[in-house]
Order: structure tokens, then sequence, then C-alpha cells
């Protein structure tokens, strides 16, 4: 998915902890500390080129032997990144309406449970991993995770 500018509705990758700083596209990160939690990260930009800087927070606790449905959602038209986990809404931050996703420039490739930072890797397990192309509505999300639930997940 190398079109990150259009996309109205994303779901990144997981990613290590990093200290850098994101300066484009989005990011969904784990990072493993007191508590556990996952940061879905989002910049957009206007017509100007004026960046938004956004993170969607969830602290899961210890974490550790647990599957979590994790999904996160960007609407361009109401300016919303919204974090799932296991079908319900924990954070919502809000963008201005109409910002486009800044495109991704600086690794011309998707990465999933790679880190560029060290080079490091997620140490766990990723299972249907998916991306559309629009925003999911909260009730396709619960019938996603309602569906991933009763495969025995």
């Amino acid at each position: 998915m190398k079109d990150t500018s259009n996309a109205d509705a994303i779901f990144g990758g997981w990613r290590w902890e990093s200290n850098t700083q994101l300066q484009e596209g989005y990011d969904l990160r784990f990072h493993q500390n007191s508590p556990d939690t996952l940061d879905f990260i989002l910049i957009t930009q206007d017509a100007d080129g004026d960046k938004t800087d956004k993170v969607a927070r969830y602290r899961l606790g210890n974490s550790v032997g647990t599957w979590y449905h994790v999904a996160g959602t960007y609407n361009k038209t109401t300016g919303e990144q919204k974090l799932y986990i296991d079908g319900q809404l924990v954070d919502t931050q809000t963008h201005p309406a109409g910002n486009t996703v800044v495109p991704l420039s600086f690794y011309s490739d998707m990465r999933i449970g790679h880190s560029r930072v060290n080079d490091g890797y997620f140490n766990g397990t990723l299972d249907d991993v998916r991306l559309y192309n629009n925003a999911l509505s909260a009730q396709k999300v619960q019938e996603l995770f309602n569906a991933t639930a009763t495969d025995g997940q």
C-alpha cells in the first residue's frame, strides 16, 4: 500500500518502541513496558502542508499470552482517528476535517512487525492483518471481532 495520502481508513503494522519522532504516515506501535500499551499514531496535513500529529492510546496491562483484536481507522471527512480493542472503541483523536495522511516517503515499503530503528522485530504472533480503503464503522469492527472470536482465536 504505497498510496497512503488518499487513504480514508488505515491500519498500521505493529512496531517496536522507539525514541524517534514519527514525521509522516501512520504507525501502530506495541510498547512492552509496565503497563504494556498500544499507540495508533497518525500524521495528517492540510492543503498548505500544516501537519497534525495525534496518538490514540490504550493501556493493555500485562499482555503476555493474550490475543487482542486491534483496529485503527481514520475518516478524512470528519477528521476522526479511532482505536478499537476487541471490538470496543477505546480512544478517539480528532484532526482538522479534510486533512489527508502525510505521504510516507522515508522508506518505500510497509513494514509489519519490523522497526526501522535498530532493525528490531516484534517478538510475538500476528494473525489476519487487513487493510481497507474506507473507514470501517464501529459495527463493522465489532463484526470482525466477533467473527475472529468465534474462530477460536
